[in-house]
């Protein structure tokens, strides 16, 4: 107990292992904001003159610890957004005990479904598509072993985006597409995913704007269901998904879209900003069947908002225009050293 205790108090005063944080604390840098890193990859002080902000991760003094629960719990997202008729996947909870009311469930929305924990993080015990008996209760279990509820929801059939939205305005758009890899006629699957995790952009935590692929169950279940596994060698240009979910925690690539959306998804983010109290800023997880068109309430629906986003995947995304947000997250923090830098 005692060893493991030294070790964290050595660490502390070290650089961040968080390249969001690390993007916070440069641009902090640049308008002569001191910043004092308390906790590597957790929590920073910044210090302009005798005004004091702390940074938790991705996560600000300007969200408050309401804004934070409110994200947390999926459930009560859901309903804050549909007060404010902002588009919804409708779902229901339910409890370890309770599987005999969720098959009836299953059976009045229909396949296909999606499973997921009420709170979880980086899309980890998330199924999503899910279209019969057997994998229901495959995963109803998987989840429930790490997990007191779960959520069941209708699936949406659509694109997926992160987008990020302060109270007044929205600041960048990334498609997140889930891991994949693409043929060349002569390499195997597993030395194409060694070779997409050579990217500098990749690493194996949160220091890089991109997470490499892992091989793990889920990702051989895939395959197993195309047909495919890791020996298998794919047709030139013939690209395979290797994961359902389409998080960066998972492996998968970010696109820049903020100048393709649509005038109204940016009008849907912050609403969706608005209808949350005490929340500053946050990532909201957008399914459309069209992000390029006006949207209506049947055309996308939101996931969950999440109140500490990745900020590095604009910065750095995997194709695309780079986001300044953490310039953005500076402005909401120090006002006051708004006029003090150049703006672009």
């Amino acid at each position: 107990m005692g060893k493991k205790l030294n070790h964290s108090i050595q660490k502390i005063g070290e650089k961040p292992r968080s390249m969001s944080l690390q993007l916070i604390i440069n641009e902090a840098k640049k308008r002569k904001i001191n910043a004092t890193i308390i906790y590597p990859n957790l929590l920073i002080k910044l210090q302009h003159k005798k005004h004091i902000e702390y940074v938790f991760e991705q996560m600000t003094t300007k969200t408050s610890i309401i804004g934070l629960k409110c994200c947390q719990d999926k459930i009560l997202t859901k309903f804050l957004l549909d007060k404010n008729n902002i588009s919804i996947s409708h779902g229901k909870e339910f409890k370890i005990n309770q599987f005999n009311n969720a098959e009836k469930f299953v059976k009045k929305i229909g396949w296909p479904i999606v499973l997921k924990p009420n709170f979880s993080t980086h899309g980890s015990d998330v199924y999503i598509n899910i279209n019969n008996d057997e994998l229901f209760k495959k995963y109803w279990k998987k989840i429930l072993e790490r997990h007191e509820t779960i959520i069941i929801e209708k699936y949406f059939e659509g694109k997926e985006y992160r987008i990020l939205a302060t109270k007044n305005q929205t600041v960048g758009i990334i498609h997140r597409v889930p891991a994949n890899i693409v043929g060349d006629g002569i390499n195997s699957i597993k030395k194409l995913i060694e070779r997409k995790n050579s990217d500098s952009k990749r690493g194996d935590s949160y220091d890089k704007s991109l997470i490499s692929i892992k091989i793990d169950e889920d990702l051989l279940f895939n395959l197993k269901k195309q047909n495919l596994n890791l020996n298998s060698i794919l047709e030139k240009n013939q690209k395979v998904f290797l994961k359902d979910v389409s998080n960066l925690s998972q492996g998968g690539d970010s696109i820049d879209f903020t100048d393709i959306a649509h005038p109204s998804i940016k009008k849907i983010a912050v609403k969706t900003i608005q209808s949350i109290p005490g929340l500053a800023y946050g990532g909201i997880d957008f399914l459309t069947k069209d992000i390029t068109k006006k949207q209506d309430k049947n055309s996308y629906i939101i996931v969950e908002v999440n109140a500490s986003p990745m900020i590095s995947m604009h910065h750095v995304p995997y194709e695309g225009k780079p986001r300044d947000i953490a310039k953005i997250i500076i402005d909401i923090l120090f006002s006051e050293t708004i006029s003090k830098i150049k703006r672009k």
